[in-house]
């Protein structure tokens, strides 16, 4: 039996809270947040509908998607849309300044948001990856939780703040 799996490109963003940030003497806020983790996300779909999304242990620890972390700049919010080296200075408040950490399930990332006072000002307290990545149609199970695809080759653009 021959099956073909379908995939295409698509943009992703996922909302993890900042929990345990510090204050340098400068005033930049340091933390080391969970910025994603393994098994079934939940995305809006049309018509009020729901997309279950596999992200398994070996996309999201696989090393190129580890490795691209590292050096992506933080935004305020997700208005800011695509961020690149034209447009970067007038939207990033901080960086995400290691690679991706593994712990357990999850991701971690060292980050520094120097422009706090913004962040202070909008009250803003998770922060949300954006990524690229290839969507495998290849419904199935997981650990008991039903899903409708697979992402595979993640690679992160961006970080932004955004309410809880």
């Amino acid at each position: 039996m021959n099956e073909t799996t379908t995939t295409n490109r698509v943009l992703r963003m996922d909302s993890m809270p900042l929990r345990r940030a510090s204050y340098t003497d400068e005033g930049y806020l340091m933390d080391r947040p969970v910025v994603t983790s393994t098994g079934v996300f939940q995305y809006p779909g049309p018509g009020g509908t729901v997309r279950r999304e596999l992200r398994l242990p070996e996309e999201v620890f696989g090393p190129e998607s580890l490795e691209s972390y590292k050096g992506k700049p933080i935004v305020l919010t997700h208005d800011a849309g695509l961020i690149r080296r034209d447009n970067v200075s007038d939207h990033a408040i901080g960086v995400i300044l290691s690679a991706g950490i593994p712990s357990g399930e999850n991701v971690r990332a060292e980050i520094v948001i120097h422009d706090t006072g913004e962040l202070e000002k909008s009250a803003l307290r998770e922060l949300s990856l954006g990524y690229e990545l290839e969507l495998d149609e290849t419904p199935g199970v997981y650990m008991g939780q039903r899903y409708d695809a697979i992402q595979r080759n993640i690679q992160i653009g961006r970080a932004s703040c955004r309410e809880r």
